[in-house]
């Protein structure tokens, strides 16, 4: 079973693909929309290019377990100090949130071609301040990130956002809360 995490911003969405049971990674990147849709003002067209993608994703992968953080406290303002803001931020998980659970349908209730998976929100609170990504830093998710995947290229991760949703997954596949990880 394929597991998929996210690390979702309004800009764009990390994402990592592995494995449940062995733990090999089959993918991580990023979704972004083109540049034509930079700023404030285009944030919500750009948003609806994001949650699109995002369904592509998970329409041609069909996951079997999805996790998406959300953070608890804060987020990262990136650019310089200039983040999209809290209230974009939040109508972007919203959207992604939204788009995951109207995807979820009850295994003996779906058509073949639908996909069904178990979803979970990760508070960065959970992830971040617990296990072995307790109190990491960007920079030692990154090199967290290469020693998990690697072809990741940190180059290409200017934010981190892939680098976040390895070291996510890698913490919800083998957490210690569940027997097995937490799938």
């Amino acid at each position: 079973m394929k597991l998929l995490a996210l690390d979702p911003s309004s800009t764009c969405i990390g994402y990592a693909l592995a494995d449940a049971d062995t733990g090999v990674y089959h993918d991580a990147g990023r979704l972004t929309a083109p540049s034509t849709y930079a700023g404030t003002a285009k944030a919500f067209a750009r948003i609806l290019l994001l949650e699109e993608q995002l369904a592509n994703l998970v329409l041609y992968e069909r996951p079997g377990a999805i996790v998406m953080e959300v953070p608890a406290t804060r987020v990262y303002a990136g650019n310089r100090g200039q983040g999209a803001g809290l209230t974009t931020y939040a109508f972007a998980v919203g959207a992604y949130w939204r788009l995951l659970r109207g995807m979820v349908i009850p295994i003996g209730h779906r058509p073949l071609d639908q996909p069904s998976f178990a979803l979970e929100l990760a508070v960065s609170d959970q992830w971040t301040k617990t296990g072995p990504y307790k109190a990491s830093t960007k920079a030692a998710r990154v090199r967290n990130a290469k020693a998990l995947v690697p072809g990741y290229q940190a180059h290409m991760d200017a934010g981190g956002d892939v680098a976040d949703a390895i070291c996510l997954l890698d913490w919800w596949r083998t957490g210690p809360t569940r027997a097995g990880g937490r799938g």
